[in-house]
């Protein structure tokens, strides 16, 4: 048995059993979402990826460290702006 060829989209892996085109998703949607919570699904039309199917609690951690991460951002740029406002 050879092994799974893979490519990789970022940090989001195209193994073959996790990638459906859009026609088989539309026509698979409960399936696919029942399994969401494995691992995200990639749809692709043309060949080429457009979406992705994940599971609800992988969508709120996405969030919730998108919100955190923006926070910090948001600190450290604030810190900035204040010391330059005081020193003009």
């Amino acid at each position: 048995m050879s092994p799974k060829r893979t490519k990789n989209i970022g940090e989001v892996s195209l193994e073959k059993d996790r990638v459906i085109s859009v026609t088989k998703a539309s026509a698979h949607l409960a399936e696919i979402m029942r399994k969401s919570g494995e691992a995200p699904t990639v749809v692709t039309q043309n060949g080429s990826p457009i979406g992705v199917v994940l599971g609800l609690e992988l969508f709120i951690e996405m969030r919730e460290l998108a919100r955190h991460q923006l926070e910090s951002l948001e600190e450290e740029g604030g810190g900035q702006d204040d010391q330059q406002a005081e020193s003009s």
